[in-house]
């Protein structure tokens, strides 16, 4: 049986924008952070309310700027180390008097592409970490509210009399 869920998110609001670096993008953008009211659904019926959630989206991809989209290293050892041990099955195994190319061409070709990941990943520089990527980004200093061009107020914080957004 298939089980259709998810979640369902009203009223976005726009409440604040910033400055930000996104990792979809892989450059400094603009980002916004949106108010919602998140519902799970169960078989498109709303069943569970999750209450009122906040979320930054880079305004070039919508994606949020701090998702990691690219594969992590532990994974990257985990599959590395699940084709060594298929691998060495190969070799455990008995050569077959009747066909022995499958099983060497299987053997050689295994050996060689754990061989060239192991060298891939050992070559590879490591990542900046995206605290440090964020850093190097300067701040918002816009005077007007990016959404309804209203002069924005700096007292507490800079924000919006118009629309009551925040500039982060």
């Amino acid at each position: 049986m298939i089980v259709v869920y998810g979640r369902y998110r009203w009223a976005a609001k726009r409440i604040g924008f910033n400055n930000s670096y996104c990792l979809k993008c892989e450059a400094p953008c603009r980002s916004t952070q949106v108010k919602t009211f998140d519902v799970g659904h169960l078989y498109w019926l709303p069943v569970l309310p999750l209450g009122p959630r906040r979320r930054w989206l880079c305004d070039t991809c919508g994606a949020r700027p701090d998702e990691r989209v690219k594969t992590g290293l532990g994974v990257k050892i985990l599959g590395t180390l699940m084709l060594a041990v298929v691998c060495a099955g190969l070799w455990a195994t008995p050569n077959d008097p009747d066909a022995p190319w499958p099983l060497w061409i299987g053997r050689l070709g295994l050996t060689a592409i754990v061989i060239g990941i192991v060298v891939f990943m050992a070559r590879a520089r490591p990542e900046p970490k995206y605290a440090d990527k964020l850093r190097a980004v300067p701040r918002a200093g816009d005077a007007e509210c990016r959404f309804c061009a209203t002069k924005l107020l700096s007292s507490p914080n800079w924000h919006c009399p118009g629309c009551m957004a925040r500039r982060y």
